[in-house]
């Protein structure tokens, strides 16, 4: 996340991916319904904004709200017991790039 943070924007994208997320840590295990090996984490620090959907179904035109993007967090987890981020990661993105985090799903 530091890195991200400090990513020179504007000459290449950059993106760090964690092949899994740590179950043991129950601030995951206690928002996700079970592990999954498919579960992995992936951080972007793009080099040009991208106006990204805020809320988007894969399987129809995108629309409605959009917010330019260029430090992401996504994680691919389908089965959270609550709805919205995992609360453990948006801790440490918060941490490193600020409060004023903005959220956003897709599905499908």
């Amino acid at each position: 996340m530091p890195a991200l943070a400090r990513a020179p924007y504007g000459e290449q994208d950059v993106a760090v991916v964690f092949d899994r997320l740590d179950f043991t840590n129950r601030a995951i295990a206690d928002h996700l319904s079970f592990e999954d090996h498919r579960t992995m984490l992936v951080c972007f620090a793009l080099a040009r904004p991208q106006e990204r959907p805020l809320s988007t179904c894969d399987h129809w035109e995108p629309g409605g709200p959009v917010h330019p993007v260029r430090t992401c967090v996504v994680h691919t987890f389908k089965h959270a017991l609550e709805e919205g981020p995992v609360p453990a990661i948006v801790s440490v993105a918060a941490r490193h790039f600020g409060p004023r985090l903005v959220t956003g799903e897709t599905w499908g």
